[in-house]
């Protein structure tokens, strides 16, 4: 009974995960949007209240936000499709440790988006594109 609640408490985690990280990429997503709408030039910036401090934003740096946070909308889709392939595989088959799996190819290509978005938000926390923490 404990690996029914263990496997639908995962998949509620995923799924919500996956849920607020596509409201950060929509977010970005109408940041470029307004952007564009107003003829700006890369050059161009507007103010940007995405910390509780007021900043100038670039049309260059919303891409590169829509890009980070789009990054991990992809990574954490594909991470709670491997979650549900692996609750359908224990649950649903009765397979009681499905190892190879086709959720282990979900969860190797989720990689490749996640590390992308350590990396992008460690150059979005940066000052000058470096961080030495």
């Amino acid at each position: 009974m404990s690996v029914i609640y263990s496997n639908w408490t995962i998949c509620t985690a995923a799924i919500t995960a996956a849920g607020l990280s596509t409201l950060t990429t929509i977010t970005a997503f109408r940041t470029i949007r307004l952007l564009s709408k107003g003829n700006a030039t890369p050059d161009d910036e507007v103010i940007d209240t995405y910390n509780d401090e007021k900043e100038r934003i670039s049309i260059d740096k919303a891409k590169h936000r829509f890009h980070i946070s789009l990054s991990l909308t992809i990574g954490m889709t594909i991470w709670m499709l491997a979650e549900l392939t692996w609750t359908y595989y224990q649950l649903g088959l009765r397979i009681e440790n499905p190892f190879p799996s086709m959720a282990d190819s979900f969860w190797l290509a989720g990689y490749p988006f996640i590390i992308y978005f350590t990396f992008g938000m460690n150059k979005a926390l940066s000052k000058d594109g470096s961080y030495d923490r």
